[in-house]
């Protein structure tokens, strides 16, 4: 058992790793026992993104105190950090047959120098607004890069034109120009997503990615809302709520919309209003007529406010009517 246990393999990847070429992983097949072992197999098993065309190797016998060195060759087909799974190495000493455990090679880098990239956000993202995304790719090789095309995943709160761009083969030397128009359509921190790059070179099929567009915040537009609630309200008659709405942002917004969620206690024969449009630093007005049914204090419920950038909704926290005392 103690031989079995001391033969082992040393690996070493060649440096650098590049996307659609072929790499070497080289390795020693150790022996430091007295005995000789013997029938040697090494099976490598990459996973889906490597490319192997021989991952099992028959490496005969070794003496005593000796070792064998071979290696294997592979091609990335994606980019970035990647796990480049194990391999199983079966002998025999003294005609019984053994496995050693899995022997886990850890990650490599993958790198696409010679394809050139620049993202670029062309224009500032703001809520409701159209902006353009572009990438730039560069084929700093001397073969074709055939198929060539992209494919991304925006995030849920971002409107697109497209997630895909044409198909075109890249000679060596030339570039590649795709555009995206994305509209968000939520505020706050916001990851955009990611895109891949997708390739043949040779006869491998190469992908690029994910390459992320990044996280951006995303400003709210400033809009104030000032409720006029009279001082004294009455049962059973009707009281106008005064709503006034003052646009502080630079964006026209339209459909600036009030419903009401009013108590039980509350009657109201148009529960909604709204503005059609309100201009950039410029003000609106609307009002509510109200009915209380009952004298006392009384909870009026609460406005649903929202109102539209370029027909993208933003639906603004509900305003809390308070209590009043009721006449």
């Amino acid at each position: 058992m103690q031989a079995v246990d001391s033969v082992n393999i040393e690996y070493k990847f060649s440096e650098p790793a590049e996307i659609g070429f072929t790499n070497m992983l080289y390795f020693r097949v150790n022996n430091p026992t007295d005995k000789p072992v013997e029938n040697i197999w090494v099976r490598a098993v990459f996973p889906a993104t490597i490319r192997c065309d021989k991952p099992v190797l028959n490496l005969g016998d070794l003496e005593p105190m000796s070792s064998v060195p071979s290696s294997f060759s592979f091609v990335p087909l994606s980019s970035g950090t990647v796990s480049m799974g194990y391999c199983d190495l079966y002998f025999e000493v003294n005609e019984n047959k053994h496995q050693k455990p899995p022997i886990f090679f850890g990650n490599i880098d993958v790198s696409h120098s010679y394809m050139g990239l620049n993202v670029e956000l062309l224009e500032p993202l703001r809520f409701g607004q159209s902006s353009t995304i572009s990438i730039k790719m560069e084929n700093r090789l001397n073969a074709d890069l055939a198929n060539l095309h992209l494919k991304s995943s925006f995030a849920k709160g971002v409107k697109y034109d497209t997630a895909f761009s044409d198909t075109k083969t890249m000679p060596p030397g030339s570039s590649y120009h795709v555009t995206y128009q994305v509209i968000p359509k939520v505020t706050g921190t916001i990851d955009m997503g990611y895109f891949d790059i997708l390739f043949t070179l040779g006869n491998n099929n190469c992908k690029i990615g994910p390459v992320v567009f990044g996280e951006y915040y995303i400003q709210l537009p400033k809009v104030n809302v000032k409720l006029n609630i009279p001082d004294a309200l009455y049962s059973e008659v009707g009281n106008a709520i005064g709503i006034y709405v003052d646009n502080k942002s630079d964006e026209v917004i339209n459909n600036v919309c009030f419903n009401s969620c009013f108590s039980s206690f509350i009657e109201c024969h148009n529960t909604g209003a709204c503005i059609p449009e309100i201009q950039p630093h410029s003000s609106g007005y609307t009002s509510l007529a109200i009915k209380p049914v009952n004298s006392g204090k009384m909870y009026l419920g609460n406005l649903n406010f929202s109102f539209e950038v370029n027909e993208v909704l933003c639906q603004q926290e509900p305003i809390d009517l308070g209590t009043h005392e009721v006449a």
